[in-house]
């Protein structure tokens, strides 16, 4: 139940932190959200079409850490979801390396272990027993 629990706040974690990330990477016009803060730098750089890509997927990461294991339906989804985003995260910080902006990476860890934590914990079908 205590696991089960600390699962839960980390999809919600994720969820909240990808819908609100995802939301305006396709919302928000490029310009905008490069000059939006540090971790959002990159947009500037990249194509509209790879920022909006980038959202869309986040935006779907984040509906599928909750929406298949709180319905009982397909709850392999939220693994795969959670796996998904982590994933998400690697490539964050391979970009941020690659751009020498060190000083995201602890947020990019933070998110990525949370998402792995969540892929880990929610790799079978059935709710923990514990």
């Amino acid at each position: 139940m205590i696991r089960d629990r600390r699962l839960w706040a980390g999809q919600i974690f994720l969820a909240i932190a990808f819908l609100v990330n995802g939301g305006g990477k396709v919302a928000i016009p490029a310009a905008e959200l490069a000059a939006m803060g540090p971790a959002n730098l990159w947009v500037a750089d990249a194509s509209p079409e790879i920022v909006i890509v980038v959202g869309l997927l986040e935006l779907l990461g984040a509906i599928g850490v909750i929406l298949p294991w709180a319905t009982g339906v397909r709850r392999e989804l939220t693994f795969w979801a959670a796996a998904g985003l982590a994933l998400t995260m690697l490539g964050a910080a391979g970009l941020h390396v690659v751009r020498g902006e060190m000083f995201l990476m602890p947020v990019n860890a933070a998110i990525g272990v949370i998402a792995l934590l969540v892929a880990l914990g929610r790799r079978s079908r059935t709710a923990p027993t514990d």
